[in-house]
């Protein structure tokens, strides 16, 4: 493979990958520190009348961002009944009560809490896991074209083959030790 196309390759992975990148590394420090990043989880219970419907727990959910709770999700409840739904940052209860009313209860984890579970995928969509997946093939493919291009160079081959080896050295022993 040329070294012009091998530039190219690495170029073009490294923008695809970047806004993904930053975005994993930023939550993996917030992961790593929950101490500092912490927020406290809102949550609001509401109550309904089964008179009018599921219409207005429909609208309440989705003027709170849970809009993805649909009407056939809640119709099949029997009363005692609980339909839970989540996703990142946020999850609600539906319970069917038994005097023909309905329980919500909403909780908002913040953008903290939503940006952390995108990043470990918890109560991601499916489309989300798999652009994850793609943006990762292209950040693999970027390690392993830079790598190659800096142990193809003359100049560069030793001082890459000591920080590649050190790298690894390095996450050997934190994988091991630590």
């Amino acid at each position: 493979m040329s070294p012009r196309l091998l530039r190219s390759i690495h170029t073009y992975s490294s923008l695809i990958a970047f806004f993904l990148l930053i975005l994993f590394s930023l939550t993996g420090v917030m992961l790593n520190h929950p101490e500092v990043f912490e927020q406290e989880p809102e949550s609001a219970v509401r109550q309904f009348s089964l008179e009018e419907g599921y219409d207005p727990v429909i609208t309440f959910l989705k003027g709170q961002g849970a809009g993805r709770v649909s009407r056939g999700d809640l119709e099949g409840l029997s009363p005692g009944d609980i339909f839970e739904h989540k996703t990142p940052g946020m999850s609600v209860a539906v319970v069917l009560l038994p005097d023909r009313g309905v329980e919500v209860e909403l909780t908002n984890y913040g953008v903290v809490g939503f940006i952390t579970d995108l990043h470990k995928g918890r109560q991601a969509s499916q489309s989300w896991l798999i652009f994850v997946d793609v943006i990762s093939l292209f950040i693999v493919l970027m390690c392993l074209t830079g790598v190659y291009i800096s142990l193809t160079s003359m100049l560069r081959k030793k001082q890459s083959m000591v920080i590649l080896t050190l790298s690894l050295l390095l996450m050997s022993a934190f994988m091991v030790f630590a």
